[in-house]
């Protein structure tokens, strides 16, 4: 908390000044905007955690409904207020499996409860500079998702809010500069035992070339984790046709456990666009902690990198259960890094991916692809071939307001989950309304 007291005092001092340069508020009305979704999904998942078809607890068939409904309010000066409320069910009556798994899950998310999804009050053109302010509980998201996405990870999907303040800096037309301060999970609030996970940092994006520079920092108290992460992303279309994305950081600073953070990720992407058809070809490398350096953590550390990045399927499979993952046969550690159960814990990874995406009709979209699944580290004596990974996405517009979804997701394993591991499947089914 010394941190935010610090920058509550500077803008304490700095507040006289911009009242000055501040002119007379306008008369504008204010404009009242409202909508809400449903989402219906029927999902059957087999062997997500324990790759074994003779043990059926991690095979779920289960509906699950999302609501949610929100309000927002334009007012003069640019102020704005936002808040949405949120209720997830996983069918009626039927305990939650990950309750015994995550306490967390009770607070927001669980099955059954309303929750506050969003509720800001955002300030355009603050004092009259290009600048926006948006103060309270809001999503973020930068690039592909591929470091800042998700705050609440362990909810599974259903909420992927933060908690904090956003300071948007516009000095050109197509710069942005934000300063973010957020809190990720506040779990006491007192000094007694610090336990808070915060993200703090700068996000710069040029809109123009496509290119986007951060130095962020994530503090987990619990862990007693400091990383600072340092990367740039671009991302451009050549002639038309040509999409690439390019993106790379680096880790430093304090891992968990009284070692040092040496880290590396990247995410790259190339597609061509011929008429309705776009294939592609991608890479996702995550480092992985070196057994043989006990005084340096090489694992990179998710930050939030967002539950459904890779896929619905890899999300549940990198579930943060402990022992209880299979995972845990050739990276024991994996979850080492995370405070935080049912987080999904991206790391030790090499994926590169072949896959296309096609448009047949105005009204349906499809997307498949094939991935190979290695890790850069293993156990002494595992092998690092972890499996193949197919996936099957198709989306039909009924209407402007209606949509239904197919997604399939299938992992053959290879020799670092052992002889004996059976395949993994996640199947789902939604419809999803929007009003």
């Amino acid at each position: 908390m010394r941190r935010l007291s610090s920058l509550l005092l500077l803008l304490a001092l700095a507040l006289p000044a911009l009242v000055v340069c501040s002119f007379a508020a306008d008369d504008a009305a204010p404009v009242w905007k409202y909508g809400g979704d449903v989402r219906v999904r029927y999902y059957d998942m087999q062997n997500i955690w324990d790759w074994n078809y003779g043990d059926d607890a991690d095979h779920w068939a289960a509906l699950r409904l999302r609501t949610r409904v929100w309000a927002s309010v334009d007012l003069e000066r640019g102020v704005r207020g936002m808040i949405r409320l949120a209720n997830q069910n996983w069918g009626e009556g039927v305990a939650d499996q990950r309750d015994s798994l995550n306490d967390r899950w009770e607070q927001d998310g669980k099955s059954g409860k309303v929750f506050v999804d969003a509720a800001y009050v955002e300030v355009d053109r603050l004092f009259n500079l290009p600048a926006n302010l948006r103060l309270g509980r809001q999503s973020l998201s930068y690039g592909t998702g591929f470091v800042v996405f998700d705050g609440q990870s362990h909810l599974g999907s259903t909420a992927t809010y933060f908690d904090g303040a956003r300071l948007r800096l516009a000095p050109g037309a197509s710069i942005n500069a934000d300063l973010i301060y957020l809190i990720d999970q506040e779990n006491r609030r007192d000094e007694s035992v610090p336990d808070d996970i915060a993200l703090m940092g700068l996000y710069l994006t040029q809109s123009q070339c496509g290119g986007e520079l951060y130095a962020l920092r994530r503090v987990d108290d619990v862990l007693g984790k400091d990383i600072w992460l340092y990367g740039a992303r671009f991302a451009r279309t050549l002639a038309g046709r040509l999409d690439l994305s390019l993106e790379y950081g680096l880790q430093r600073g304090d891992a968990a456990f009284d070692t040092d953070q040496e880290a590396w990720g990247t995410k790259l992407e190339a597609g061509v666009k011929l008429g309705g058809w776009r294939p592609f070809v991608s890479y996702v490398g995550l480092s992985g902690d070196d057994p043989a350096t006990l005084d340096v953590r090489e694992r990179w550390d998710v930050y939030y990198g967002g539950w459904p990045q890779f896929g619905e399927h890899l999300a549940w499979t990198y579930t943060n259960l402990g022992p209880g993952n299979g995972i845990t046969r050739y990276d024991p550690t994996y979850a080492q890094g995370s405070s935080v159960p049912g987080e999904a814990v991206y790391s030790n990874l090499l994926m590169p991916t072949l896959g296309l995406e096609v448009k047949p009709h105005p009204r349906v979209t499809a997307k498949a692809s094939w991935s190979w699944l290695q890790a850069d580290q293993t156990a002494p004596g595992i092998d690092d071939e972890i499996g193949t990974y197919a996936q099957l996405f198709t989306k039909y517009t009924y209407s402007k307001n209606l949509a239904f979804s197919l997604y399939g997701g299938y992992i053959d394993p290879g020799q670092a989950l052992g002889d004996d591991a059976d395949p993994q499947h996640l199947v789902y089914v939604d419809a999803e309304l929007t009003f």
